[in-house]
């Protein structure tokens, strides 16, 4: 029914994928005569370049670390088999409430991009990108008071008290030295603090050393690691919360039966149908592979992929995906 995946650095090649602005495609099952059915739910972006825009304004007053660090996911929700076709936009801006509501508390500024794929084989389906909300950095330093940490060094090293007008001035000068580090840099930095301090040239390094160990930390916030936002709890009541959201807006549909049966995502029926030719799109025949899979185990590594988190059913293992 549903499934939420890590994305690995930033964002911007599942912008282009979702947007169909790539000039080629792996994915066999688009049909590039049906890409004009496809529509964008959000509000933040309607090109990748405005969702990648977006996105690193978002981001770039609160740390994360650079590189293929998990920064952003995307949770991907199939249309209900039973639900009434004429019902399909509806059903897909109530499940966008309900993710803002679930995730954000209803506030949709950190949803990327959120938007509906008409175009492939089976069941149309919402894909809903969204960055992590931000926390206090516990390891945040300002450069204040890293230099302070750094002059009560310098204290220990001259064995006497740093004056005001000296903790200005090395201030001002540490501080130039920050925004340009070269070594042309640091040597006029080291005699600086020397006449500062009216130390040698060898007390003066020790003392922009005591200054320079002690590195700030730029950024005041931090986004909140994945693993404290998307909790196995969070996990555990996801379809019922889903169903019972759906219930209220009088949506008739089936999104959480109960019980531990195997789910199927997007990503799975489309690996199923290439390994096997038997295309989903019934109710009848999701009953049908369900029960295939019960009775036959080895089905399920079919499925499998190597980035998922967790089994066919919930809370089994805590790798970054989890299918609903």
């Amino acid at each position: 029914m549903a499934s939420i995946k890590g994305i690995k650095g930033n964002p911007l090649s599942h912008f282009r994928h979702n947007l169909r602005e790539n000039k080629t495609y792996a994915n066999k099952d688009i049909d590039f005569e049906r890409i004009e059915q496809n529509y964008i739910l959000s509000a933040h972006g309607t090109t990748s370049r405005e969702c990648m825009q977006y996105y690193k304004e978002l981001t770039k007053h609160v740390y994360h670390r650079q590189g293929k660090t998990i920064t952003t996911a995307e949770c991907v929700v199939t249309l209900p088999l039973d639900l009434e076709e004429i019902k399909e936009k509806e059903f897909f801006e109530t499940s966008y409430s309900f993710l803002t509501h679930v995730l954000f508390d209803g506030d949709d500024a950190r949803c990327l991009l959120a938007n509906v794929h008409r175009d492939e084989a089976g069941q149309p389906h919402m894909h809903y990108i969204f960055t992590f909300p931000e926390e206090d950095n516990p390891k945040y330093i300002s450069f204040k008071e890293k230099l302070n940490v750094g002059i009560e060094k310098v204290e220990s090293i001259l064995g006497a008290n740093v004056t005001e007008l000296q903790r200005q001035q090395l201030h001002e000068s540490i501080n130039a030295y920050e925004h340009r580090t070269d070594k042309k840099r640091e040597r006029e930095t080291i005699h600086a603090i020397g006449e500062i301090l009216n130390l040698d040239r060898d007390n003066s390094r020790k003392a922009f050393l005591a200054c320079r160990r002690t590195e700030p930390q730029k950024y005041p916030a931090r986004l909140k690691p994945k693993d404290s936002f998307l909790t196995k709890g969070f996990f555990d009541e996801f379809h019922q919360k889903f169903q019972a959201y759906i219930n209220d807006t009088g949506l008739n549909c089936t999104v959480y039966k109960g019980g531990g049966g195997i789910s199927f995502t997007v990503d799975d029926l489309k690996k199923i149908t290439a390994e096997t030719g038997q295309v989903i799109i019934r109710k009848e025949d999701l009953q049908h592979l369900q029960e295939q899979a019960h009775e036959h185990k080895k089905e399920k590594t079919i499925i499998k992929d190597d980035s998922d988190w967790g089994s066919s059913s919930w809370g089994k293992e805590r790798k970054w995906e989890r299918k609903y």
